[in-house]
């Protein structure tokens, strides 16, 4: 019963609140705005291939207080990868296996696989 209730409370709140809302009207009539087609956003994406930029504004839109800026971005391809970073536990287990002057095989790490130490080290740069 009180289950029942309830949900009947529940929906009548849900109810309410959307009749409240009544019929939204926009905060101003006859805004100016701006529209930005798809042929000029492909404008702008083939300037910025040619000319080799990065990213190209577009519109900057004055909306009161505040302003929106339109772009394009443009990541071409990467000619070479990004140098990997040594992960730093890695060094430590290595410099702390020399300086404790440990006979060490193979190391067993909790997630991943056994790996040698000779293994470790080309890892690491060493």
């Amino acid at each position: 019963m009180k289950k029942t209730l309830s949900a009947v409370i529940a929906a009548l709140g849900v109810a309410l609140s959307v009749f409240a809302q009544g019929d939204p009207q926009p905060t101003c009539h006859m805004c100016p705005a701006s529209f930005v087609g798809n042929d000029e956003i492909q404008a702008y994406v083939k300037k910025a291939v040619a000319e080799k930029l990065t990213d190209q504004q577009i519109r900057d839109v004055e909306i009161g207080k505040s302003h929106v800026g339109i772009g394009v971005v443009h990541r071409g391809k990467l000619e070479a990868p990004a140098p990997a970073s040594v992960n730093p536990t890695w060094v430590s287990l290595a410099d702390n296996i020399t300086r404790l002057n440990l006979a060490v095989d193979q190391i067993l790490p909790l997630h991943g696989r056994v790996v040698s130490l000779g293994d470790l080290n080309k890892l690491i740069g060493r």
